[in-house]
Parts: structure tokens; sequence; C-alpha cells
């Protein structure tokens, strides 16, 4: 793995009159150049991305100001790379990987490389930030913990990998607010600082077309708690082996969470309560177990892990309840999306590995007769036999598979087949074939869940533009459901 060298400025003020590079500019690194160019107005900004200006989501009010920014040059597309002539420290953004040529090309001239996160990190009072990653459950368990917060008062900033980033410059906020921050491996692995409040979810394979191996990944998600002290908290799935083994290694004030176990310290699931206990066997709060609008026994895993980040910043039991009664699940995220033609349709794109898709499947129950799967492979490192040993036993009989996974998955339930499959398959290329055969093959008082288990990448831009054109096409095609014929081959 090829790092830098150079320790990244500390802080954002430090940045200041250097030739600085915004390499990549998706979410981050715009946000990078709002605050940079609010800030200091005429600071010499270099941006640089491989891919096309034009293809970039960019509303026409940053568009227009980047047109009139006098102090800021451009290289997008196959010049990219002349940029780093001109540059003292590169901001990058968290989806670009170490081995990512322009990085190898900063290390070799010794430039500094730093995130909007790093930034952020270095100059905002650590004791006032709630970090919360794992593979799956990051942005509901942030907005959950976002919502009881406010409920309970709080002045609460939602922030992180969860769309919105950080403010960079220090007068943007108080200093006493609390930030809800979700966390990506990417933008954990550069960290050399921890949130007061940790919060490990789980760890499941994923990622692994940019890491070496599960172990890297893992060493990534490690960093909200690795410089954490014994006055801070991590809050951890004691369910989950590898987040067992990272918290053995934390020096933080351990509460666990769990589904499964009574637990002498943290917040545990009995019977129809949850229990937190902040001290041994010292109950400090026993709330209903409650879903609110959230669907799924692993839902319970989210809330557990609030609970405890409530109850550690005072919230009381009356304020939890209500905020989790009061939160709306977010979307692509086993959301509802309608009955049309008597069929209920579920968007689940969030689900990016097999064990969300699981989970989604067990969620809504025996009534899903038809999936949505597949999509881009990330490579031998994800594994599809739990998902094909659920399926064989499940309620699907229609497959409807994107490319390149759903070729994986349908050639591993063809191999494990000892008698004739109840489940037929179609392979598509696009989504809207893929609800004309929803609509065709799922019967009346059944449900079609898309559900992919695979990332977006190649036929969508992202998991939200796969289920937006998943909404879009269910309800356009729904207008007209008998209007339709598509035939397309089995298998």
């Amino acid at each position: 793995m090829i790092t830098t060298a150079i320790e990244p400025f500390m802080n954002f003020g430090e940045i200041r009159n250097k030739g600085i590079l915004i390499l990549g500019f998706g979410i981050e690194g715009q946000a990078s150049y709002v605050a940079i160019r609010n800030e200091w107005p005429e600071q010499f900004i270099l941006i640089a991305d491989e891919k096309v200006y034009g293809d970039f989501e960019i509303s026409d009010d940053l568009r227009a100001q980047i047109r009139q920014d006098t102090f800021a040059r451009l290289y997008f597309g196959p010049s990219y790379l002349e940029g780093l002539a001109y540059a003292d420290v590169l901001i990058k953004s968290p989806g670009i990987p170490p081995t990512h040529a322009a990085l190898v090309m900063a290390s070799s001239m010794c430039l500094p490389v730093t995130s909007h996160t790093e930034l952020f990190f270095s100059q905002y009072a650590l004791k006032n930030i709630i970090g919360v990653t794992g593979t799956k459950g990051k942005s509901t368990t942030t907005s959950l913990i976002h919502r009881i917060l406010q409920t309970a008062g709080r002045n609460a900033l939602l922030a992180g990998n969860i769309g919105q980033p950080p403010p960079l410059a220090g007068k943007k906020t108080n200093g006493k607010d609390v930030v809800v921050f979700e966390l990506s491996s990417h933008q954990l692995a550069p960290l050399r600082s921890s949130p007061h409040i940790a919060v490990l979810l789980n760890l499941y394979p994923d990622h692994l077309d940019y890491y070496t191996s599960i172990a890297e990944y893992a060493a990534a998600k490690e960093n909200i708690t690795k410089y954490q002290t014994a006055e801070d908290f991590l809050v951890y799935n004691c369910d989950d082996k590898i987040a067992v083994e990272i918290a053995n290694r934390s020096r933080a004030k351990l509460i666990p969470f769990s589904r499964t176990q009574h637990l002498t310290v943290g917040c545990y699931l009995s019977g129809d309560h949850f229990v937190f206990r902040e001290k041994a066997d010292d109950v400090s709060m026993v709330l209903p177990a409650m879903h609110g609008k959230l669907l799924g026994q692993f839902n319970f895993c989210n809330i557990l892990a609030a609970v405890s980040v409530a109850a550690i910043c005072g919230a009381t039991s009356e304020q939890i309840v209500t905020g989790i009664n009061n939160f709306e699940p977010l979307s692509h995220r086993i959301e509802p999306i309608g009955t049309y033609g008597g069929v209920e349709f579920y968007d689940d794109s969030i689900a990016t590995i097999p064990e969300a898709t699981i989970a989604a499947l067990d969620a809504l129950g025996n009534r899903v007769s038809t999936l949505i799967a597949g999509g881009f492979d990330r490579g031998s490192g994800i594994s599809f036999e739990l998902l094909v040993a659920y399926l064989e036993q499940s309620s699907v009989r229609t497959l409807i598979l994107f490319p390149d996974t759903g070729v994986k998955i349908w050639e591993r339930l063809v191999a494990r087949a000892h008698s004739p499959l109840k489940i037929q398959a179609f392979h598509v290329d696009n989504m809207e074939t893929a609800v004309k055969l929803a609509y065709q093959h799922t019967e009346r008082g059944e449900i079609c869940l898309l559900s992919p288990a695979s990332a977006s990448f190649g036929l969508f831009k992202n998991f939200k533009d796969r289920g937006l054109q998943f909404k879009n096409n269910v309800v356009d095609i729904g207008r007209s459901v008998e209007e339709f014929s598509v035939e397309i081959p089995h298998g």
C-alpha cells in the first residue's frame, strides 16, 4: 500500500496561502472548494479530476461561482495530473485509493495529502464529535442518533459520509455543537484522531476492490477508536467477531450492545425491552423495545447503538422513545414504494453486500416472490454462498439479475441444486426491463424487492441512482401494467 511520507497540515488555517489542489470533485471536493472560497476569497485553488467537468452533478449556483472565480484553475479529463506541478498540498476525496496515479505522483513529489474529514477533525473539539462506522447501518444509526439528540434539545449537526460534509471554517460552529458524523472506511483510513464517542456496528467483507484484504479494511475501520483514551467511549456490537477484536484493543470505556446476550454493562434486548447499563449490574434505563418505522430485526442493532449513545449524552427515556418513534427511515433502505397492480414494491438499493439482502428478505418475510439483484463484481472476497443458501429455502420464485454478479448468483444456485429449481431467472442490463419483468412475474398480494447484494457501479452512477430508477419505473410502468409484454429467455 502506497502512502505519503509527509505529515498532513494540522488544521484548516494552516493551508492558507498554499497552492491547494482539490483532488476529486464529488460531494466532499465541492464542499472543500466552497469552504476555502468562503473563508479566503482570493486563495489560489486547483481542482483536478479525471472525469470530465460536464459529467458532475453540480448546482447551477456553484457552476456560476466557479466560472467567475479568477483564482481557481481547473484540470479535468485527460490533463488532470498537470495540476500537481502547481500544488503545495492535496485535499483528496475519500474514494480515491492510495494506489491511484495522482497519489503515487504526489508521494514522489513529497506533497502532503489530507482530506476534508481530516481537516475537520484537526480543528474541531473531539469531545463534541460522535462518530459512527460499520459495513452496514451507518446512515440509519447516525441519523437516528441525530434525531434523538435533537429531541433531547441538543444542538446536533449531521455530517459525513451521509452526504453532508461538515463545515471546515471554525466560525461556522460555536464549539459546543454536537456533530454526529457518519464515517466510511475511506474517511477513517488517514485519520490520526478519534471521536469522543465512537460507534462500531459491524464488519463484513466489502470494498475489496479498494483494499487488498479484509484485514486492511478492518484496520481502516479501527481508526474510529485507535486514538481514543480512557475518557472516551466505544459503543460496539459484541455479537460481531471483528468488532469485538477491535474493542479488545481499544483504550476507551467499552459500551457493548447485543440482540442476543444479556450484558452486565452495555445495551441489550431483553424480551420486550431495551436495557442500558453504564456500570456493572446498575440498570440505568429500561425502554420498551420498539422499531418505530424501521423494518427488520437487524434494525434492533442500529437502535441499540443509538440508545447507548443517547444515554451517554444524557437523554431521558422519554426523549429516546419519542426520537425513535418520530424517526423517518432513510430512502433506499427497505423503503416501501407502493402497491401497483396488486404488487408491493420495496427499494433496498443500499444493499451492496449479500448479508444486507438476506436481512431485507428476512425483514419482509415470505411474501417476497420476486428479487431484483446483482451488479458490480468487487472480486472473490465477496461470497454469495449464504445468500444462495437462503434463497433455496425462501419464498422467492423469480430472480431478475444484473451483471456481473447476477451471473455468479445464478451459477451458484444451479450448482447447488439437487432437484429441479423452483426459481426462474432473467438476466437484464437495464432497470426498465427489470421492472417490466417484475410486473409480469409477481402475483397480486406478493412483494417485489430490489436488494442487489452488489455495488451499483457500471450500469448506475451509485446506489441512489439505482434506487431512483427503480422507483420511477415502478410508478411509470404501473400506470399501464396491462399494456406491455417482454419476451426474455429464462436462465
